[in-house]
Parts: structure tokens; C-alpha cells; sequence
């Protein structure tokens, strides 16, 4: 949620309760399952090791890659 709050900029707080409602509608917004966390707290990978990782292969710079993520989202929510 947050990558969403940083590019969509400051809203009225209704109007995030609807985004935030519309999006858990369509499946878009879930909570974390228990295995899921536990997964992740176990996670040893940097963000900078994940960066070394993307460029080794060829993948998406990250901002890039949220970016043009969040900014399609955006824009189908938007229509």
C-alpha cells in the first residue's frame, strides 16, 4: 500500500478508503498468509543483492519496474 499512497500523491481520506476498498474487491489488495510472512522473515536477500541480481539478468530496474506497475493500475482504476 504504500508504493500506492508515494505515486498516487496525497488523496481525501475517503477517497482512499474506497481505492483501498475497490482494490481488496477486485483481489488486487490481500493481507500476507502466516506462511507467507514467516517466508519473509526468514528472507536474507538485500535490496541491493536483489538489484545485483535484476541487472545480472537483464530484469527491470526496481523504480522502473513499480512505476510502470502502479502507473497501469492507476490508470485502469482511473477509467
Amino acid at each position: 500500500m504504500l508504493v500506492v499512497d508515494e505515486q498516487l500523491g496525497p488523496t481525501r481520506p475517503d477517497e482512499r478508503d474506497r481505492a483501498v476498498a475497490t482494490l481488496r474487491a477486485a483481489g488486487l489488495l490481500t493481507e500476507p498468509t502466516p506462511e507467507l510472512q514467516q517466508l519473509c522473515a526468514e528472507s536474507t536477500l538485500t535490496l541491493e543483492e536483489a538489484r545485483a541480481l535484476l541487472d545480472r539478468v537483464g530484469g527491470p530496474r526496481s523504480a522502473s519496474f513499480l512505476g510502470n506497475s502502479v502507473g497501469r493500475r492507476r490508470e485502469q482504476l482511473l477509467r
